[in-house]
């Protein structure tokens, strides 16, 4: 597997996790108001937000760990694609956290 493709599949796994936040936090909001009354509220705590944080953190690993390979055995038109990608796909997976995060404060 060369690095463009590594990094083309961190990409990939860091959208698959903003993707699955982002839905989790659709769904949430989508009930109606009294859903999440009272016990409901536990349901966030103890199910959708370890569940989005699981999700966020298994799709963290191969971006984080890709992020300290070295360059320089690569093409240098590729270089340049693949440090790109690779702060899209950091951006990615910090967006990914703060949307785990924020399905804690839905509701």
């Amino acid at each position: 597997m060369t690095i463009l493709t590594s990094t083309r599949t961190a990409a990939f796994l860091a959208s698959v996790s903003v993707f699955f936040s982002v839905c989790i936090g659709a769904w949430i909001l989508s009930r109606p108001e009294t859903t999440f009354h009272d016990q409901g509220g536990l349901t966030i705590t103890f199910i959708y937000f370890p569940s989005t944080f699981c999700i966020w953190f298994l799709c963290a690993l191969l971006p984080l760990a890709f992020r300290s390979y070295k360059l320089n055995c690569s093409p240098p038109d590729d270089v340049t694609r693949i440090k790109n990608l690779r702060w899209t796909t950091m951006g990615l997976v910090t967006i990914g956290f703060f949307l785990s995060i924020g399905t804690l404060f839905l509701r």
